[in-house]
């Protein structure tokens, strides 16, 4: 799974969004192919990293990719649980995909 990273252009940011994204990271680095990239285009998952609750990050992306817009510090919880789900999802879609092509 790839998750993908788009960050804020950091006016105004209130929390360390690279110390978020390096712990998130951190929290998630023994999970089975899990990447991340700032090629949105090619990610399975997106995560927008607003330094301020202005969240004024924009960036275009399809809008059936799962979308976690982050704009605290308080949001790493609820964040990392999210990931998670979609972690499994895609694991069980890859694998029913899998099952599928015999």
């Amino acid at each position: 799974m790839t998750i993908g990273i788009k960050y804020c252009g950091g006016c105004n940011p209130r929390y360390d969004r690279k110390g978020f994204l390096d712990r998130i990271k951190k929290d998630l680095q023994n999970t089975p192919s899990l990447a991340f990239t700032v090629d949105l285009s090619s990610a399975d998952l997106i995560i927008k990293l607003s330094g301020c609750s202005n969240a004024c990050v924009s960036e275009k992306h399809d809008a059936m990719k799962p979308l976690i817009h982050i704009t605290d510090s308080t949001d790493y919880d609820s964040t990392l649980a999210l990931i998670k789900i979609h972690i499994q999802a895609n694991q069980k879609l890859n694998t029913e995909k899998a099952m599928n092509t015999f």
